[in-house]
């Protein structure tokens, strides 16, 4: 546990091109890291490093007893994988599988992990969806000005927002950049989309994209080209995700 900087300092470096991952100061990593808050147990630390001795990835997990009838199983729980390289992925990945005890390994990671694509065998792995933060935009200019920008270019957006229970995002918005710094303002333009503030944070995190939300109902599009500025508008590096829950 005192060796949580090391940990920290590898996190940071994993955490800081990804959408949705959480600053942790040490009462973090001290307090909901290693402790299993449903057991009261403090977790496992494995920390990966490369042959010239750098940190590069790690695991924190839990072994747990499951009684079934008649036996009793033990199961692998891991609350976050790390790894800043292909060497780390798959170390880690061999690491945990060692564990020939365990009857179950269960793993927090994103939608898009390739692991059960490298299996051998990937009908033994069964991928389960769970949420995890619940994001709702509170005000509409603060929070396009603090986004970051990951588009191509210029790009702008008229952006119809309904929002019944806040005034002060409903209405139409011009959201507007130069390629680097983003920029929400009211106008009267006629919209080119228009969007329910409910689908407006799964559109902003990049949850969901301007295609599917289109194609699904979610917003409407009011002028003909105006989906690929959403492209543009609403793009991210990788999808949200994040290991840890509040």
């Amino acid at each position: 546990m005192d060796e949580w900087h090391r940990l920290d300092e590898v996190y940071r470096r994993y955490a800081a091109p990804r959408n949705g991952a959480l600053h942790r100061p040490e009462l973090w990593w001290r307090n909901a890291v290693y402790r299993d808050l449903d057991t009261s147990r403090d977790r496992q630390a494995f920390l990966w490093s490369n042959e010239r001795g750098e940190a590069e990835g790690f695991i924190v997990y839990l072994h747990r007893n499951v009684e079934q009838p008649g036996s009793r199983e033990t199961e692998l729980a891991v609350y976050d994988l790390v790894a800043l390289s292909s060497d780390a992925y798959l170390d880690l990945w061999q690491h945990l599988l060692t564990h020939d005890l365990a009857a179950r390994i269960y793993v927090n990671a994103p939608l898009a992990d390739p692991f059960p694509d490298l299996v051998s065998d990937p009908w033994q792995v069964e991928v389960l969806r769970a949420e995890g933060a619940m994001v709702r935009i509170l005000d509409v200019e603060h929070a396009f000005a603090m986004r970051s920008y990951c588009g191509d270019g210029a790009a702008a957006l008229t952006l119809r927002i309904v929002d019944e229970r806040a005034e002060w995002n409903d209405g139409v918005w011009r959201i507007e950049t130069d390629g680097e710094r983003m920029n929400a303002e009211r106008t009267d333009a006629q919209p080119d989309i228009e969007v329910s503030v409910n689908f407006l944070a799964p559109l902003f995190t990049g949850f969901v994209r301007p295609e599917t939300a289109a194609a699904t109902g979610m917003m409407r599009v009011l002028r003909e080209g105006a989906i690929q500025q959403a492209d543009q508008i609403f793009a991210v590096t990788e999808a949200p995700y994040s290991a840890d829950f509040y």
